[in-house]
């Protein structure tokens, strides 16, 4: 028993040595290596490079002289979020002890193109929420339904949609709105979006990175909608678009954009396809970045571009002083309302 019990030290050695051998040594946590190991981890995974026209190795040279081994965890943070933000892209982001940061550009100079309170004043009898919180419904001025889908985050509340559907079951045309849907997870997005399939569809197809070549990707993964649910809605729909849509919400958009009965009008989307990586760094920091980049039916990339609409509208100044969605009434004028 005393020379089991003794081995048992010995044993915990061996393994331990055997992790060392397996996966080598963990790496030093000092400013040089982290922001070396952050910078290969983007080089590796990062999918966009050509589609935002990064140069990584100058971006390197640029920014690796600011880190030496005297650099202060503020000054590498500084740093670090420099170089991670001339990728310019919105599912990028840094995770530190002083906080969360996340490039924030997605939003800068784009018309906001949405005002819930203005749509209110369209609808009769009011807006009604669903139990999840993330959709809003009801009857607009002549008689065609009206619901609006906040974003796809959270889990287990995509039949709420049903409860909106079974309301306007008797609508002859429904306005769609996803105008500031920031995205979530395909996993509410796709039975959502099948909610307003006519039939099994291709929509999209999705290549993820696969070597250390930045134009090294595996084989196209293709993405369908196809029916789901209780109910679907099928009739003449008008789904509304800005350039605040991204992600799995810009996926929404892609989806329901290869449905015969479904009229994209607006503004073009924000640009941001998603599927990001969450990797690890030494100093207990964490970064996410895109790793797959998503092409339409068409063969579109709309990384850093977004998806237009088939009807382009915008509000104005005029509009937003007299309280007008002009993008909603040209939606209802389409339906013929």
């Amino acid at each position: 028993m005393t020379r089991l019990v003794r081995c048992v030290p010995v044993l915990a050695l061996l393994l331990a040595g055997c992790d060392a051998l397996l996966y080598g040594p963990e790496p030093a946590a000092d400013p040089e290596t982290v922001i070396d190991l952050m910078w290969r981890e983007v080089d590796l995974h990062y999918a966009a490079f050509a589609e935002k026209g990064v140069d990584w190795d100058a971006v390197h040279a640029m920014y690796r002289p600011r880190v030496g081994p005297h650099t202060t965890e503020g000054e590498l943070r500084a740093t670090a979020i420099a170089m991670l933000s001339e990728l310019r892209d919105g599912h990028v982001s840094l995770s530190t002890p002083q906080g969360v940061w996340a490039w924030d550009g997605w939003w800068a100079d784009r018309p906001e193109n949405y005002d819930p309170g203005v749509v209110r004043d369209y609808i009769e009898g009011g807006l009604t929420g669903t139990p999840g919180g993330r959709i809003t419904y009801g009857r607009l001025v002549g008689g065609f339904g009206y619901l609006h889908i906040r974003d796809f985050t959270g889990a287990g509340w995509a039949g709420d949609i049903d409860r909106a559907l079974s309301s306007l079951a008797d609508v002859p045309g429904l306005v769609l709105d996803v105008r500031g849907n920031g995205g979530g997870t395909d996993k509410l997005m796709n039975p959502i979006a099948g909610r307003f399939a006519d039939r099994k569809r291709h929509f999209e197809t999705v290549y993820f990175r696969a070597g250390p070549a930045h134009d090294d990707f595996h084989e196209g993964i293709e993405h369908f909608i196809e029916p789901m649910g209780a109910r679907r809605f099928t009739g003449p729909t008008m789904l509304l678009t800005n350039r605040r849509v991204f992600s799995a919400g810009e996926a929404f958009v892609s989806a329901l954009s290869v449905l015969p009965h479904v009229t994209v009008v607006g503004d073009t989307t924000g640009g941001g396809a998603g599927n990001p990586i969450n990797r690890e760094l030494p100093n207990g920091w964490s970064f996410r970045v895109p790793r797959s980049k998503s092409l339409t039916a068409s063969g579109l990339n709309y990384e850093g571009v977004g998806l237009p609409p088939d009807v382009p509208v915008q509000i104005d100044e005029a509009d937003v002083a007299a309280g007008r969605d002009s993008i909603l009434e040209r939606a209802m004028a389409l339906l013929g309302g």
